[in-house]
Formats: C-alpha cells, sequence, structure tokens
C-alpha cells in the first residue's frame, strides 16, 4: 500500500487527478468516482467503506492537467498500430504481456479536440480505437485483466509519465483507425496488386502527397508482415515504384469498388472506411437513375449513446449570450449596390482578427482570411486608413485573387487553416467572383445547391464561420428573404443570412436583419457615420420603426377621425389607406398598433379588432389635444 500511495503522491505533484481503485479492478464502487477530488487518505477510506484492497491506481481525464486525450486501443490489431501513428513523442502507456510490451493508450493534453469516435468501427460494428476525453484511466502500476483472455496483466508507462501537447492528435488517430480497419484484410503482396488498389484509393479520395502515402503503405504491411517486409513485392523501393504507377496519369486506377473486391468486402463497407480519412464523392447520375438500396436499420442514429454524449455548443464568433449574428457555418450578407458591404465586412475581419467588439457585440478573436476579389492594393489601404484599422495590431490575410468554387477554392481555405494558429473566420467579397457557370443542372435550385455544398461542409467540419458578399434584387417579395439573388437553394444551403438594407439616396439609416439556423432572428438599425466611414449600430430596429410608423398611423387615425369622422378603426383599414400591399407589411402595422394599444398611445375600440385614438396622443414631442374633434364626432 505505501508504493501506490508515494505513486499517488508523485503524479499529483505532477499534475493529475488520482483516483484510488480496488486491487485488479477499474473500480471503487464510489457514486462519486469522477466528481470528487481524491487525496492520499482515500485510499484508507475507500478499503473500510468496502473491505477491499485498494492498489490500483485511475487518473480523472477531464480534470487531470485541465483536461486530457485519452487514445485507446480496442483491439489487437489497434495495439500493433497504434505506436505506429504515434511515434512522435507522446506520453504512452502499455501493459506486460509475458514478455512482450504493449502500447495501449496514449495521452496528451485536450486542445479542445472534438472527434465522434461512433464512426470509426470496424466490419463488425465494433469500435477499433476509442477517442475518450472523460472518465477513469486505470494507470501504472495497477494490474488488469486482459479484455479477451482475462490474463492479469501490469500497466506500465512506455514512454513519458508528464503528458504534453501532441501534434496531429486528430489526424493521426483517424488514420490509425484505417488501418485497423483494413489489417484483417491485408495480404502479402503479389505482383503489387493489392498495394496498387489501395494506393489508388489513397491518392484519389485523401488528397496526401507521395511521401505520405508511402509512409501509410510501410505502416500497413511491415506492421503486418514483420517477416516478409524485405522481400521482392514487400519493399519500399517496389511501394514507390507502385506509386509512380498510379501518378501515371495515362493509366487508369481503380477505386473504392475495386479495392472492395480484392478484401472481399462490400463496396459500401470499403466506401465507409475511406470517410475516415478522405471523401469519396457521389457518383454521377447517368441519364437513367440506377436504384439505390441502403439499410436504414443498419444505418440508423444509435440515440442511446447520442443523448449520452456531450456535444461541444456551436461557436459564436461574433454575440453574447443574448443575441448571435454570426455562428460557426456558411452565411451570405446581402444587400443592394453601394450599400457599403464591402466597407462592413473589412471592419468585421478587423474586429475578428484583433478580437474588438462588432456591432457592440463581442467576438471570438482568431486569425480571418479575406478575399477583396472586387478591389486592388490602393483601394484596400484606402479603406484600411479611412476605417481607423491601420494601426491595428493584427492584420487578417488578404488576398485579391482566389479559385473558383468547386475547382480548388474549398481545399485552398483547408490548407490556409492549416498554416495559422486560430483560423476563425473566411469572408468571401463577393460570391459572383468565384463562381463558375459549368453546372448543367436543371434548375437554378440544384446549381445552387451543387455551388455550396461542399464550402458549407467544409466550414462545420473545420468549425469556422465563412460569409460570402451578394447582392438583393430590386423586386418586392412577400417573403423578403427572396430578394437575395438566386435560387432558393442558396438561401437553403446557408447557415445563416444577413440582409443590410440602406435607404434611398443620401440616406444615413440602414438596417441588419439576420436569420440562421443556430441563431434567433435579429433586427439591427444603423446609421452611417461619414467621419469614421462605418455603420453605428443605433438601437432595436422595431423600435426605430415603431417612432416612423406609429406617426404614419397616427395620420391615419386622424384621416378617419376628422375625414371620415369614424371612430373606431381596423388595422386592414389602416393598411388599406397607408398603401401596404404586401403581407409583410400588413402584419407590421397590426403589430404597431397593438403596441400603441399596450403604451396607452391607442385603446381598444367597442368593436373586436377595432382601435381608437386616445384624446391626448404625443407627437413628434408635442402633445396634440383632440378631444373637441372627439366630442363632434360622437
Amino acid at each position: 500500500m505505501s508504493n501506490i500511495k508515494e505513486e499517488a503522491q508523485t503524479l499529483i505533484d505532477q499534475g493529475y487527478k488520482i483516483i484510488p481503485l480496488i486491487e485488479n479492478e477499474k473500480g471503487n464502487r464510489d457514486k462519486e468516482i469522477l466528481t470528487r477530488e481524491y487525496l492520499l487518505d482515500d485510499f484508507d477510506r475507500l478499503e473500510k467503506q468496502h473491505n477491499k484492497l485498494h492498489t490500483n491506481l485511475g487518473i480523472n481525464l477531464a480534470t487531470s492537467f485541465g483536461g486530457l486525450v485519452d487514445i485507446d486501443a480496442d483491439t489487437d490489431e489497434a495495439v500493433k498500430l497504434l505506436p505506429r501513428f504515434f511515434c512522435q513523442k507522446t506520453t504512452k502507456i502499455g501493459r506486460r504481456n509475458q514478455d512482450v510490451l504493449e502500447t495501449t493508450h496514449v495521452l496528451t493534453l485536450n486542445d479542445n479536440y472534438t472527434v465522434d469516435d461512433e464512426l470509426f468501427k470496424d466490419i463488425n460494428g465494433k469500435k477499433m480505437i476509442e477517442f475518450r476525453t472523460n472518465g477513469n484511466l486505470v494507470i501504472p502500476p495497477s494490474i488488469t485483466p486482459n479484455k479477451k483472455t482475462n490474463v492479469m496483466m501490469p500497466r506500465v508507462w512506455v514512454d513519458n509519465v508528464t503528458p504534453f501537447k501532441g501534434t496531429n492528435i486528430v489526424e493521426n488517430y483517424k488514420w490509425c483507425n484505417f488501418a485497423t480497419f483494413l489489417y484483417p484484410f491485408l495480404e502479402v503482396p503479389k505482383k503489387g496488386e493489392s498495394v496498387l488498389a489501395l494506393d489508388g484509393c489513397l491518392k484519389r479520395y485523401t488528397g496526401l502527397t507521395d511521401g505520405e502515402r508511402l509512409e501509410f503503405l510501410s505502416i500497413c504491411y511491415r506492421t503486418k508482415f514483420p517477416n516478409d517486409w524485405g522481400s521482392k513485392d514487400c519493399n519500399e523501393k517496389k511501394f514507390i515504384r507502385l506509386i509512380k504507377c498510379t501518378n501515371d496519369e495515362s493509366k487508369k486506377t481503380g477505386g473504392y469498388k475495386m479495392l472492395a473486391k480484392k478484401f472481399d468486402i462490400t463496396p459500401l463497407e470499403m466506401k465507409r472506411a475511406i470517410s475516415f480519412v478522405g471523401d469519396v464523392p457521389d457518383e454521377a447520375k447517368d441519364k437513367k437513375s440506377k436504384k439505390t438500396l441502403v439499410s436504414f436499420y443498419e444505418n440508423a442514429y444509435d440515440m442511446n449513446v447520442i443523448l449520452k454524449t456531450e456535444f461541444p455548443p456551436v461557436l459564436k464568433v461574433v454575440g453574447d449570450e443574448n443575441t448571435t449574428i454570426i455562428p460557426e457555418g456558411l452565411g451570405l450578407l446581402a444587400g443592394r449596390p453601394k450599400a457599403m458591404k464591402s466597407w462592413t465586412s473589412l471592419l468585421l475581419a478587423y474586429a475578428v482578427q484583433n478580437g474588438t467588439d462588432f456591432f457592440d457585440l463581442p467576438v471570438m478573436q482568431g486569425d480571418v482570411l479575406y478575399l477583396a476579389l472586387e478591389d486592388n492594393k490602393r483601394r484596400m489601404k484606402d479603406r484600411i486608413v479611412k476605417l481607423g484599422l491601420d494601426q491595428s495590431l493584427q492584420h487578417p490575410t488578404i488576398v485579391d485573387e482566389a479559385p473558383y468554387l468547386n475547382h480548388g477554392l474549398e481545399e485552398s481555405i483547408e490548407e490556409w487553416t492549416k498554416e495559422v494558429n486560430h483560423p476563425r473566420l473566411v469572408v468571401i467579397d463577393t460570391l459572383a467572383k468565384v463562381k463558375q457557370q459549368f453546372d448543367k443542372s436543371n434548375t437554378a435550385y440544384d446549381k445552387d445547391n451543387n455551388l455550396l455544398r461542399d464550402i458549407q461542409k467544409l466550414a462545420m467540419k473545420l468549425s469556422i464561420s465563412i460569409i460570402m458578399v451578394s447582392h438583393l434584387g430590386k423586386t418586392q417579395f412577400d417573403y423578403s428573404w427572396d430578394k437575395i439573388q438566386g435560387s432558393t437553394g442558396m438561401q437553403g444551403m446557408t447557415d445563416f443570412m444577413w440582409m443590410l438594407d440602406r435607404g434611398d439616396g443620401d440616406s444615413k439609416s440602414a438596417s441588419l436583419h439576420g436569420r440562421g439556423r443556430d441563431i434567433e432572428d435579429f433586427e439591427f438599425a444603423l446609421k452611417w457615420n461619414k467621419e469614421t466611414w462605418q455603420y453605428d449600430r443605433d438601437g432595436e430596429l422595431w423600435l426605430k420603426q415603431l417612432n416612423e410608423n406609429r406617426k404614419e398611423i397616427v395620420d391615419a387615425m386622424f384621416y378617419f377621425v376628422h375625414e371620415k369622422k369614424q371612430l373606431e378603426v381596423k388595422p386592414a383599414e389602416i393598411s388599406k389607406y397607408l398603401g401596404a400591399s404586401t403581407d409583410k407589411a400588413k402584419a407590421n402595422i397590426r403589430k404597431t398598433m397593438e403596441r400603441m394599444q399596450k403604451g396607452n398611445d391607442l385603446t381598444s375600440g367597442k368593436a373586436y379588432g377595432t382601435y381608437q385614438i386616445l384624446s391626448r396622443l404625443p407627437s413628434e414631442g408635442k402633445k396634440l389635444d383632440v378631444s373637441n374633434t372627439l366630442k363632434e364626432v360622437s
């Protein structure tokens, strides 16, 4: 017992949160095992409480060092491959299996990693490697049974007792799962056929470099066939020649279906495995659409698991606890020409890059990519100086050229996120500059869906915001968002939308409307500040409109009282008098009159759904006395 306590104290001093465990077991019968902080005295307390020796030791993953990730190999194949994919300096825990030291766990500091390890399952639907950020991990010098043989094995430190931040942790985890999935199907290469088929899929679906493909192939075959490695068809030089063959554009390489055939598994299973590390695009539809049969039962969500899983909240790039205007995902900023969209977008880019407020709301500071595709260096400098941003501590990544959507833009954005420390926001100004008219879809809706599908997936995959600047049309619609240029497919593919609406002429007043999947609707009143070349937030739009609309309604009510000699008026009559033609305009008038009634500016009439004007009503700062008129009408 003294040895286990000494080890526990050493770990506590290093920053671990220890958990006393029952001898040869992984628990301690304590209901508070993950919520309390254990001390050395708890070893004696638990032994007396449960009459069990506590000579095993665990750590709390969620609280040790502020959070740890435990990459736990659940299969014999994963145990063999784990040290190959995490060969860099990491904290490793293993077991002594007779005379063999096996690595079973890799520990690293949790850098806000998010992985759904339910996706990574073998051909039988079982997890291969767990990605744990919560729970109890049994550590040396504990002794635990092997999951398969039940033989007791001591746990040992393989490398580095003190954990630190690893590199490429999530990517290595995914590739280790992919290799573990393939492991049972690998055979000693004969003339390189199976290697060629696998390398063809790596090149086609993953985007690995030649060197990275060689490294992956070598790990897989060297691990499974250590005695055959170096033979005629199983060596590094042979693999290099096969990779060159794959790269030969004149030779057609097979896809996932050919690889599935060689491994004697279904194409659907092979496609699922490749999705661990790559993307298998949907096949182009033939003129005669092929039937597809899927098992909804096998592919259904495991709701019991999902409901117990703690998913990270949607990131708020701009917003507070009450109002979010930019969440993670794909967004659209639409406005009329010369509505100062680019000025506002540039101001937003600098606000996020430097962590300063935007429209009086806090931002989540991070790196920003600004694609100024309609500007040049001179114009960009002029705007930055006029906005007073030239002395900013940090400048966004600003470029004036970019590939088209579906022709390299998505890949270029993803590459940028790997080159900066904290990617947070991408602004594409404008969408029209990255659209190429190549899509032969039948409808505009299909074209917009195809155009934005990949970039929307990219934003969600990387947990960043991507905002595209676009335009509003002049046509009036009952549904105001239909003014955004493009089909409803454009609206459907985006996660949030903004409409920046500036009045005609030299109007300083403007409005910003927002709507999205993960945010509540918002409407801001804005005022253009010609001194600072930017919009200032001028309160809630409905309050501003209430003041303006109220005067119109008051004038209309006076018309009915004086000209029509009518005391009680319905909102529909006011709408007709004011020329409101759309359903939304009529609804705004009705709601405004409801607010005026609640604010004692109007009173309910005797007839249902009617209103009367009060005898004294504030208007433009004056008290208007209409009592004589009302008496006359009465």
